[in-house]
């Protein structure tokens, strides 16, 4: 959540292949699909980074 990478950057840091087969993992790891984690959780660090600033 920290890093500007997308979805696809991410599967494949994280050593999958196939994105079908990492946004699977994903929403069984989470419960939720990744690029709605990522709203959900890149929008509220943003919202705390800039109140720090």
């Amino acid at each position: 959540m920290n890093t500007d990478n997308n979805i696809n950057q991410t599967e494949m840091l994280c050593g999958f292949n196939d994105v079908r087969c990492f946004r699977e993992q994903f929403s069984k790891l989470f419960g939720i699909k990744p690029s709605e984690y990522n709203k959900k959780y890149r929008s509220n660090l943003s919202n705390k980074h800039r109140e720090i600033r």
